[in-house]
């Protein structure tokens, strides 16, 4: 539905949506090792999912979630008569036909907070207008353009960088900025937060807890019944702002200690 409702009307408020469910809970549905999907995600914090087993399970969110991944890449790229939209950072190539124009995007995000665009192919010199998302997570005036090593003044237009030029094979777009942390709150509930890199939602490792691995696959149960203890939970104590600030405080700390890298991975440990 987001899908059909930004090809009508290209807000960006609709990629924000799109990307933080893809990032935070579709992918996030997937065991890395299998490719097995949970049944569904708890919301008790200290919870863990539950995943299927590849010939005994086929719960009904199995059968859809088979359909699912080949949709996964669907949104990162569109394009309008003369325009080419990238609109999320995931590394990926498409192939323009229209224009004769294949694209290539090289990103380690969210471990780097950069991506680069490559114009890997086209028939001859083209004019057309690439177009970068510059999502709502980006910390502002933070995001910074270069083509083929130059610095681009480019001004953010309906979210996006509007880059319009002559193109060349081999022509190099590198954009880099600054990924702000926020506290999502659980809706209708002061209690239950959740912390965000991006559009990543991050967690806190809790222990063990008395789980075995395979506790996390089972071809009948879809949670465990077991659960680690409510008091177990990690306890902030302050308002969402102060709470806020004083976790992204820590950051450059935690980044010259080694803690964590340059793109804020390893926060919550």
């Amino acid at each position: 539905l987001t899908e059909k409702l930004f090809t009508q009307q290209a807000k960006s408020e609709y990629l924000d949506y799109y990307e933080r469910v893809l990032f935070s809970h579709i992918l996030a549905c997937y065991d890395p090792e299998q490719g097995m999907c949970c049944y569904y995600t708890p919301m008790r914090p200290g919870h863990p999912r539950v995943y299927g087993t590849p010939y005994e399970t086929f719960w009904c969110c199995t059968g859809t979630g088979m359909q699912a991944p080949a949709k996964f890449a669907q949104l990162t790229y569109a394009h309008g008569r003369n325009d080419l939209f990238v609109n999320f950072l995931m590394p990926s190539s498409v192939n323009w036909r229209e224009k004769g124009v294949a694209v290539r995007q090289t990103t380690a995000f969210p471990d780097r907070d950069e991506t680069e665009i490559v114009i890997a192919e086209v028939q001859a010199p083209t004019d057309f207008s690439l177009n970068l998302r510059v999502a709502k997570w980006m910390k502002a005036g933070s995001v910074n353009v270069r083509v083929n090593g130059e610095e681009i003044a480019a001004a953010v237009e309906n979210g996006y960088v509007r880059l319009l030029r002559t193109w060349r094979k081999g022509d190099r777009v590198t954009m880099s900025f600054e990924t702000e942390l926020s506290i999502i709150g659980l809706p209708k509930s002061d209690g239950y937060l959740a912390l965000s890199y991006g559009p990543v939602l991050l967690g806190a490792p809790m222990g063990p807890g008395g789980y075995e691995k395979k506790d996390f696959f089972h071809p009948k149960w879809t949670t465990v019944d077991r659960k680690i203890a409510i008091t177990a939970a990690p306890l902030l104590f302050g308002s969402r702002e102060e709470i806020l600030k004083r976790t992204t405080d820590m950051l450059p700390v935690l980044k010259q200690a080694g803690v964590v890298d340059s793109g804020g991975q390893g926060l919550v440990q």
